[in-house]
């Protein structure tokens, strides 16, 4: 059969051909698509962490005597250090060498067999790997990547309001709100107060609650209410509204059966999701997707700016292969080191049902 490429080269040669494999994640998933047409995904990333330091606080002013000038010089740190572990994924299959053998009519059936195998394990792989953006990698000894879920955990609802209460941890910090600092007047969200206060706690809306004003407080009743409140009060609060609300399908099928013959949503006329090949749907300024890795019974707002995919590779995924001589195996391997990285909570909303919603 004549001789086999090195190692090395054939790493290097399988990992540029990985990297057109790989491409379909993009076309796939609405996030891993939104992330790409973004511009939100990063590569050759290093460190023993992955490190950033968000701005939580905003200084005030204060009232002076124009004839009586006494400036204060306090330090005044703005930010607050995020930390978070890098996380791997792989997936590994083996070529014995009696497959080597009966596969070797010809080079072409060798490239077919060797081919086949490392293209269904991409495939299985990237498809995997696109519905890892919703894991909750903080989860109690759990090496799952840090998606959408590992910041949204609640205690209940807050007094006499339509949003559930942070109660979770993500990249070192509580987001509980006042946990990094601040005081807060009126019932949040609304009232006032300072930045640090909710600096670093997401929205969670309860589906199910009667504040809305709808007649059975359920999604298919309530959820253009909802939704208008998720853009009102993050651009209240946060001084932007969201880019997209990306939902289970359930919640899509729902909102469009409860709309009246005269109202229907409108297909999205451009975006970079558009223009990537997804269809979208657009209600008040929003765009409006599903797909089915997103968690159940709920849905998210957010802009892309906020999110980035950091990839400790100089490609999304990676490949390595070894010849084992004991046992006469080639062994292949798929990976991936990385992690997602959201800026901070507070740029995140979350729509779920809320046990004891009122």
């Amino acid at each position: 059969m004549g001789f086999s490429p090195s190692a090395q080269l054939d790493t290097s040669t399988l990992n540029n051909w990985l990297t057109e494999k790989v491409e379909p994640i993009f076309r796939k998933s609405v996030f891993m698509g939104g992330l790409k047409a973004h511009g939100r995904i990063s590569y050759k990333n290093s460190g023993k962490t992955l490190i950033w330091h968000p701005r939580v606080k905003r200084h005030k002013i204060s009232a002076a005597d124009a004839y009586n000038v006494a400036i204060a010089f306090p330090a005044f740190p703005r930010k607050i250090k995020a930390e978070l572990e890098w996380v791997s994924y792989n997936l590994g299959e083996k070529l014995t060498k009696f497959d080597r053998l009966a596969n070797a009519g010809g080079k072409v059936q060798l490239a077919n067999l060797f081919g086949d195998m490392l293209t269904v394990m991409s495939e299985d792989f990237t498809d995997d790997l696109a519905e890892k953006a919703y894991s909750n990698g903080g989860a109690a000894g759990s090496l799952e990547l840090m998606g959408m879920e590992s910041m949204f955990a609640i205690n209940g609802l807050i007094a006499n309001s339509f949003l559930g209460d942070p109660n979770d941890t993500y990249a070192g910090h509580d987001t509980d709100l006042g946990a990094i600092g601040g005081d807060w007047t009126g019932t949040y969200p609304d009232g006032a107060g300072d930045a640090e206060y909710c600096a670093w706690s997401p929205f969670v809306f309860d589906i199910n609650n009667s504040l809305y004003g709808g007649t059975t407080n359920t999604w298919a009743d309530c959820w253009q209410q909802i939704l208008n409140r998720v853009q009102a009060y993050m651009g209240r609060l946060q001084r932007f509204k969201p880019d997209i609300f990306l939902c289970d399908t359930d919640l899509l099928v729902q909102a469009g059966d409860s709309l009246l013959d005269k109202e229907r949503f409108i297909a999205t006329p451009s975006s970079k999701l558009v223009s990537s090949g997804f269809k979208t749907l657009m209600f008040n300024n929003l765009e409006v997707a599903d797909e089915y890795a997103c968690t159940p019974g709920a849905g998210y707002a957010f802009r892309w700016e906020d999110i980035e995919l950091r990839s400790m590779q100089s490609q999304l995924v990676g490949y390595d292969n070894d010849h084992v001589i004991e046992s006469s195996e080639d062994l292949k391997a798929i990976d991936f080191y990385g992690q997602m990285k959201f800026q901070t909570p507070a740029r995140f909303a979350k729509v779920v049902g809320i046990a004891g919603g009122s």
